[in-house]
C-alpha cells in the first residue's frame, strides 16, 4: 500500500463498505424487490415461497450481481462525493482553521452529482440484479442473465428505467450524502471533537438512509417496474400518474417500510465501514511514507559516510 494516492484509498474504502453492507441485507432486499415489482402476496407468503424455491440461498439470489455492482458503485459514489466536495470547497474562502470547506448547498450538489455518476456507470448491472432477484428460474446467474437479455431484447433493455433512476438518484443521493455529511459537521462543531464515535456514525447513516429513501421511493417503484418490463405507461411522470390512478397512491409506496428496514442498517454499516477503511488506509499510507522516508535517510547517511574525507558531501 506504499504510496497509494488518496483517491485510490477512497475508492477501495467505498468498495469494501458496499460489499459488506449489501451482503448483510440481501435477504431483506430479495423480499423488498418482489413487492416493488408488483407481487400481491404478503411478506410472510413471499418469505415462504422464496424459501420453498431454493432454501436459504434463494434469499441471496442475485447477490453476486449486487455485490459485483455495489463494490464499484459505492466506490465511485463515495469517492466521487469526496472529490466533488473538494472541488466545491475551492470556491470558498478559507475559514478560521485555515482550510476551505464547501457550503451546505455545495455538499448537497456534490451528493447529487456523486449519485448520478455512480448510476450512469453501473446501470446495466442493476438491471441484471433486478431480473435475478425476481425471476431466478429464467435468469440463473449473472452471465446467463446478460446473455438472455442481450440476445432477446438487445442493448436498450439494460437501460430501461434509466430516466427514472437519474431523476430518483438526484434527491436520494443529495439528501443521503448531504444530510450525513451535515450531521457529522454539526456533531464535530458542537462537541469540538474531530472524530465521530462509531455508534454516532451509524445513527447518522441510518437517519440519512430513511430520509432519502422516503423522498425518492415513488421513482424507485417506476424504475424497478421498467427494468422488469411491467411499466403501465411510457415516461416517468405518466407512469407515476397511471400507477396512482389504477392502483392507488399507496402503490407508489409499496414496500417502503422494508426499504427502511433494509437501508437503515445498510447505510449505518456502509458509512461506518467507509470511514473506518479510509482511516485505516490513510494510517497504512502514512506508515508507509514514514518507513520510506526512514529508509531514504538511512541510505543518505550511509552514502555520506562512504564519501572519502576531503571531498564535498553530495548536495540535495
Amino acid at each position: 500500500m506504499m504510496g497509494w494516492p488518496a483517491d485510490v484509498r477512497r475508492f477501495l474504502a467505498g468498495a469494501f463498505a458496499g460489499a459488506i453492507s449489501k451482503t448483510a441485507t440481501a435477504p431483506i432486499e430479495s423480499v423488498r424487490m418482489q413487492i416493488m415489482t408488483g407481487s400481491k402476496a404478503s411478506v410472510g407468503e413471499i418469505v415462504r415461497q422464496t424459501y420453498e424455491r431454493g432454501g436459504l440461498l434463494a434469499f441471496f439470489s442475485g447477490n453476486e450481481a449486487d455485490v459485483l455492482r455495489t463494490m464499484p458503485s459505492k466506490a465511485i459514489e463515495l469517492a466521487s462525493f469526496d472529490l466533488y466536495k473538494k472541488a466545491f470547497a475551492t470556491l470558498r474562502p478559507k475559514s478560521a482553521d485555515g482550510k476551505q470547506h464547501p457550503s451546505g448547498f455545495g455538499v448537497t450538489v456534490a451528493g447529487a452529482l456523486a449519485g448520478v455518476t455512480s448510476t450512469l456507470a453501473m446501470f446495466p448491472l442493476e438491471t441484471v440484479r433486478t431480473r435475478l432477484a425476481v425471476d431466478h428460474k429464467t435468469y440463473r446467474n449473472v452471465f446467463t442473465a446478460f446473455r438472455l437479455i442481450f440476445g432477446q431484447e438487445g442493448v436498450p433493455a439494460f437501460y430501461r428505467g434509466l430516466g427514472a433512476s437519474v431523476l430518483g438518484v438526484i434527491p436520494y443521493s443529495a439528501i443521503r450524502l448531504g444530510s450525513y455529511d451535515g450531521l457529522k459537521w454539526a456533531y464535530k462543531k458542537s462537541t469540538r471533537q474531530e472524530n465521530v464515535p462509531p455508534h454516532v456514525t451509524m445513527m447518522f447513516g441510518a437517519f440519512a438512509a430513511i430520509a432519502s429513501s422516503s423522498a425518492s421511493f415513488p421513482l424507485e417503484i417506476v424504475r424497478r417496474r421498467a427494468m422488469m418490463g411491467t411499466l403501465p405507461a411510457t415516461g416517468t411522470l405518466a407512469a407515476l400518474m397511471t400507477i396512482a390512478r389504477t392502483e392507488g397512491v399507496g402503490a407508489l409506496y409499496a414496500g417502503v417500510w422494508l426499504t427502511w428496514v433494509k437501508q437503515a442498517p445498510q447505510y449505518a454499516v456502509t458509512f461506518l465501514c467507509y470511514d473506518l477503511a479510509k482511516a485505516w488506509l490513510a494510517a497504512e499510507n502514512g506508515e508507509a511514507r514514514e518507513k520510506r522516508a526512514a529508509e531514504l535517510r538511512a541510505n543518505a547517511g550511509s552514502f555520506s559516510a562512504s564519501v572519502p574525507k576531503g571531498l564535498p558531501a553530495p548536495q540535495g
